[in-house]
């Protein structure tokens, strides 16, 4: 009979088990052990008729006029219940994956009886949002500063609008006839694109340690915005190109009209959060998290940094490209100016507003800079200095985002209750 052999356990300072110390059992990415006991029938009924209340009670009314009181309270509801419900609970999961079906149900079902103005607004949402979650992943999982997203964005509209219009450019005197492509082809090749010219000017950057992806992508929307600006015989400069829609149908369905276009950028959104949600599950979002949480321990323990950090950095440039071909036919008309500097800081306070390092946040901050931005466009470009300061606040007294302030909200509030 083979012998039995007692693998000695690590021991802390104290003599007790190394496993059972705070700082193991408290990690920031620790695997949650749920609890699989009885399903509670009364919470999730009342999950599910909050859900149906939020998904369905805006349809047909164009300012949910007369509900947007009760729409409210169901929203408020459904967030406590969030809270109130722990999480690593059979119960806690339904809850959350109820909330999850409700929010995709709200945004498939709220164009129903909206106005074309809403519908655009609502789809620059669904891009800008897809922007910031690319921005997400490079700054809040591989815990790089990328300055760059505007001009990718750009990069992605200018590549996708010169391939589907089949016009001749000329650039440093070579000219060249472009293939006349379906506006469908331009989006992946978009993606290519961006992907590409991201390993390029982050391949050098990243050999050395600190802000350099930052720097060096700063430089870079500098130059793109210098490029678009100037090279006539390829953007047309200053004065732009006129976007027109067209050969753009999915099984017989005419995506041109603004509500039917604002699909198109809600399935982008989606296909850019489960592109991340898969990255951040698998063995590469575990090593982009250790390497954002400490570098040179990672180092050590034989993760290379540099490329995993390239892969997110590259990901999350192809993402904004893609958006930016869908942009180009949102907004009808590119031109230099939309892909500047300011457009990337836009971007920035919106990943830290909504909450680095999470799945929701980059919707929360989207929203800060489309939908709660025309509410606010009143007063001209000064929203930015709103925005500025609210960002500065929120750093101040919830650095962890508004998602981020939530999950602790709720951790806090599970602690009470379990003590």
């Amino acid at each position: 009979m083979a012998e039995s052999v007692n693998v000695p356990q690590s021991k802390a300072a104290d003599g007790s088990d190394a496993l059972d110390q705070p700082d193991f059992e408290n990690r920031r990415d620790k695997i949650a052990i749920v609890d699989r006991g009885r399903l509670s029938p009364s919470l999730i009924a009342l999950v599910s008729m909050l859900g149906a209340a939020v998904a369905v009670m805006p349809v047909g009314r164009a300012g949910f006029d007369g509900v947007i009181g009760l729409w409210f309270l169901s929203v408020l509801l459904l967030v406590g219940v969030n809270v109130a419900v722990p999480l690593d609970t059979r119960n806690g999961q339904m809850v959350r994956w109820i909330s999850t079906a409700t929010f995709v149900a709200f945004m498939m079902l709220f164009p129903i009886g909206k106005s074309g103005a809403t519908m655009t607004d609502f789809g620059l949402f669904a891009i800008f949002g897809a922007v910031v979650v690319g921005m997400n992943l490079t700054q809040g999982f591989a815990g790089q500063v990328s300055l760059a997203p505007a001009a990718f964005l750009g990069i992605g509209s200018y590549t996708s609008v010169l391939l589907d219009m089949g016009e001749e450019v000329t650039v440093a005197g070579v000219t060249v006839d472009l293939p006349d492509l379906p506006f469908l082809a331009t989006i992946p090749i978009a993606i290519v694109v961006c992907m590409l010219l991201s390993v390029l000017i982050g391949f050098p950057a990243l050999r050395v340690r600190g802000p350099w992806l930052a720097f060096v992508t700063l430089a870079f929307s500098l130059l793109v915005f210098l490029v678009l600006n100037n090279e006539d015989g390829l953007t047309r400069g200053s004065r732009g190109i006129r976007v027109l829609r067209n050969d753009f149908e999915i099984f017989g369905i005419d995506m041109l009209p603004t509500h039917n276009f604002y699909y198109a950028g809600l399935f982008y959104l989606f296909f850019s959060l489960t592109v991340v949600w898969w990255i951040v599950r698998s063995p590469w979002g575990r090593a982009l998290k250790a390497i954002r949480d400490n570098s040179g321990r990672a180092s050590s323990l034989g993760v290379d940094v540099r490329n995993y950090t390239l892969l997110g950095f590259a990901v999350g440039s192809g993402l904004a490209g893609g958006a930016g071909a869908l942009y180009a036919r949102q907004v009808e008309y590119i031109e230099p100016r939309s892909y500047f500097v300011n457009q990337t800081i836009d971007f920035f306070l919106a990943t830290v507003a909504g909450g680095l390092g999470t799945l929701a946040g980059p919707l929360i901050g989207g929203s800060l800079i489309t939908l709660v931005a025309d509410y606010l466009r009143f007063t001209g470009d000064w929203y930015r200095v709103w925005f500025g300061l609210f960002v500065m606040v929120m750093m101040v007294v919830a650095p962890e985002g508004l998602a981020g302030s939530f999950n602790r909200f709720r951790a806090w509030v599970q602690k009470r209750v379990d003590s």
